[in-house]
């Protein structure tokens, strides 16, 4: 697979008042909500990758747990791309970040960010991700 037809990405969390939040933006031009995610640079990780997208398209800086939740594909640009998705304990949230003029950012539970990303790849991996910090979706997958 060639380097370009990669990209990485977080799924990012805190814990507010023993609650799970995650956060969430949306794309620079749809406007749909989803987590920071780019393509990984020559010669870059792709655990290294995921946290520069964190903190250029989100302002937000932690470290990866554990391994990758897993992959996905996205078709961008006229391209295939392999998505690859870590887990990111978010340990500060920066008021001002690169691409604040092209993107919002939300923090929510995980009902609400799986209701955002109903209908997209990139849900599947949050359900996942929800399992592993050991929370439980308390709505059905579908509606």
């Amino acid at each position: 697979m060639d380097a370009g037809s990669r990209q990485a990405g977080v799924i990012p969390f805190r814990r507010r008042s023993g609650e799970i939040q995650f956060c969430l933006v949306t794309t620079s031009g749809g406007g749909n909500w989803t987590f920071p995610k780019g393509i990984i640079d020559p010669g870059d990780t792709a655990r290294g990758a995921a946290l520069r997208e964190a903190l250029e398209e989100a302002g937000l800086h932690g470290t990866l747990v554990g391994p990758r939740v897993g992959t996905f594909q996205q078709t961008k640009w006229g391209t295939e791309f392999t998505v690859e998705m870590y887990l990111m304990d978010v340990s500060q949230v920066d008021d001002t970040w690169d691409e604040q003029d092209v993107r919002q950012r939300r923090w929510c539970s995980g009902d609400a960010a799986m209701d955002l990303l109903q209908g997209r790849p990139v849900a599947a991996l949050l359900h996942t991700a929800l399992g592993w910090l050991g929370t439980r979706r308390t709505k059905g997958l579908g509606r």
